[in-house]
C-alpha cells in the first residue's frame, strides 16, 4: 500500500544554516507525518447488521502543523488564527491563553465532524483545504433541550458546549479510549524496549499514535431532526482531530484555544437510523 501521496502528508525537513542564513546541509531523507484512518460503518437492513470497513488518509491542516511546531519548540507562533471555540461563540478571545506558558497543556483532545466534505452523489468527495481551520460543514455531535442537558458520564464525553435558544449544542467529542503509542515493525511485531535491539537489524520501524472515536447511536440525528424535521438526511462526510488545553476554573469540562489538526473528507456515511454508528480509528504516523 502506498502511504505517502504528496497531497496527504507534511514533510519535516532537517536543514543546517550558517550565521548568514546560507544552507550548509540538508537531510538526505525527509521524515513525514501521515494520518491513516480506518472507518468502520455499522447499520441494520431488514434486521440484519451491515458492516463496512474502509481505509483512507487524512490531511494535516496548517493549524495542525503550527500546533506540532509550537509543541516541539515551546514557542508560540505569530500565526494566530481564530480558535474554533471562539469562532463558535463558546469563549471570547480574552478568555483564551495564547502565551507560550499554555503550550505544555495543549494536547490532541478529541474530534469534530461535518457534512461539507462531499456532494450528494457517489464519488464527489471534495479535496481538503489545508488552510481551513476546522472540518467543512461542522455540525454538533449532540443537540439536546436546555431543560434536559447532558449530565454525569454522558456529559463527560462531549465538549465545546454552546447554548442556542432552547437547545444545547455539543460540537466535539472525546476519544473512546486513551490514545495508544505503538512502536512496531511493518509486520506488526512490537519492537523490544531494549535500545540495542534497534541497532542490530535493518527492519523498518513504524511509530504512531492511535486515536479512536465514534459517531454513536445518540449522535448526529438530533441535529437533523431539529434543523430539517427528519433524520432521513442524517449523515457525515468529514471528520478531524482537534487540539486544545483544558480549563482550570469551574468550567474545567471545557477546552480552550481549540484548533483543527487534521481533516478527512469521505463518502457520505448515513446515520439516519438509531442502529447506525461510524467508528474512526486514526493512526498518526511519524516516520
Amino acid at each position: 500500500m502506498n502511504m505517502r501521496p504528496a497531497t496527504e502528508e507534511i514533510l519535516v525537513q532537517e536543514e543546517l544554516y550558517d550565521g548568514h542564513k546560507r544552507l550548509l546541509a540538508k537531510a538526505s531523507a525527509d521524515p513525514t507525518i501521515i494520518g491513516e484512518v480506518e472507518i468502520i460503518h455499522r447499520s441494520k437492513t431488514n434486521g440484519r447488521e451491515v458492516f463496512t470497513r474502509t481505509l483512507r488518509h487524512n490531511d494535516l491542516l496548517v493549524t495542525g502543523a503550527v500546533y506540532l511546531i509550537e509543541k516541539m519548540n515551546g514557542v508560540r507562533s505569530r500565526f494566530l488564527t481564530t480558535p474554533i471555540d471562539v469562532e463558535l461563540g463558546i469563549h471570547t478571545i480574552n478568555q483564551v491563553d495564547r502565551e507560550a506558558t499554555s503550550i505544555p497543556n495543549e494536547l490532541v483532545i478529541g474530534a469534530m465532524i461535518g457534512n461539507g466534505g462531499a456532494g450528494d452523489t457517489y464519488n464527489t468527495v471534495r479535496k481538503v483545504r489545508r488552510s481551513n481551520r476546522m472540518v467543512p460543514g461542522a455540525i454538533p455531535f449532540r443537540v439536546v433541550p436546555l431543560t434536559a442537558d447532558l449530565t454525569g458520564t454522558e456529559r463527560n464525553q462531549y465538549f465545546m458546549r454552546r447554548v442556542r435558544g432552547e437547545y444545547v449544542y455539543y460540537y466535539a467529542k472525546k476519544f473512546d479510549s486513551a490514545p495508544v503509542i505503538t512502536i512496531a515493525y511493518e509486520d506488526g511485531t512490537i519492537v523490544p524496549t531494549n535500545v540495542g535491539d534497534l541497532t542490530d537489524n535493518n527492519k523498518f520501524i513504524r511509530c504512531y499514535t492511535t486515536y479512536r472515536f465514534t459517531a454513536g447511536k445518540n449522535d448526529v440525528r438530533e441535529y437533523f431532526k431539529i434543523t430539517q424535521g427528519s433524520t432521513m438526511r442524517s449523515l457525515i462526510n468529514s471528520a478531524g482531530l482537534i487540539t486544545g488545553y483544558q480549563g482550570t476554573d469551574a468550567n474545567s469540562a471545557e477546552y480552550y484555544n481549540v484548533r483543527g489538526m487534521t481533516t478527512l473528507n469521505m463518502e457520505n456515511q448515513d446515520l439516519k437510523d438509531s442502529e447506525s454508528t461510524v467508528t474512526f480509528i486514526y493512526r498518526l504516523f511519524v516516520q
